[in-house]
């Protein structure tokens, strides 16, 4: 066999993988993200996780918040949050939240709310209540219930405000200052003389050399 015809069958065997498997494609199309991106990302969604207020009449929000971002060469990225929940209780209150990297955003995989009153478990957007005061637990989806829901937890705003249904919203492009333009008012020349008492600006704006007649 030629080598030609080697180069001929490898490339249609490449083509073949790519048809038959479109995410094959797109990881060949995207490549990886580094560890640094992908942290400054999830850095960004802390900060909002700060500043959010949630429970009854917005009376919870998050401390002390932690994240650890776990690499892996192939561009798999894993991540977990730990916070403490600062709200009206006579015990510390904590969150404990996981998310995957992939297809180029973070997404909410599960996550986990202690509080005096209850537990909350989260998977996706499927949850479950515990109550301790009986031996009952409530399930539910959250979007399904998330006109009217009794479910006021940091997750859920997580999941809906800070995240597009648990999906990390895109990344809006940097706002470039406007270029300024300069006017001959603006700009200042460097005037040079002769013995004839003629004169020559040199300016940044326009052409330099311009001749000028002294009045």
């Amino acid at each position: 066999m030629s080598t030609v015809s080697r180069w001929v069958g490898l490339m249609c065997l490449v083509l073949t993988l790519l048809w038959n498997n479109p995410a094959l494609a797109a990881t060949s199309a995207n490549p990886p993200m580094s560890e640094v991106e992908v942290t400054a990302r999830l850095q960004d969604i802390v900060n909002q996780m700060q500043r959010l207020r949630f429970c009854s009449r917005n009376s919870c929000r998050y401390r002390d918040l932690a994240y650890q971002v776990q690499a892996s060469p192939t561009g798999l990225y894993r991540a977990s949050i730990d916070a403490v929940i600062d709200r009206p209780s006579t015990v510390i209150d904590t969150g404990h939240y996981e998310l995957a990297f992939a297809n180029g955003h973070w997404q909410l995989l599960r996550g986990e709310e202690y509080t005096d009153v209850s537990s909350f478990s989260f998977r996706g957007d499927r949850y479950e209540i515990e109550s301790v005061y009986s031996n009952r637990s409530t399930t539910g989806r959250l979007s399904a219930d998330r006109a009217d829901s009794n479910v006021l937890s940091g997750y859920r705003a997580l999941y809906f405000d800070v995240l597009k249904n648990g999906v990390e919203r895109p990344q809006l492009p940097e706002k470039q200052a406007p270029s300024r333009i300069q006017t001959p008012e603006q700009t200042s020349g460097i005037e040079l003389r002769d013995q004839s008492g003629r004169c020559t600006v040199a300016s940044s704006f326009g052409p330099a050399g311009v001749e000028v007649l002294r009045a």
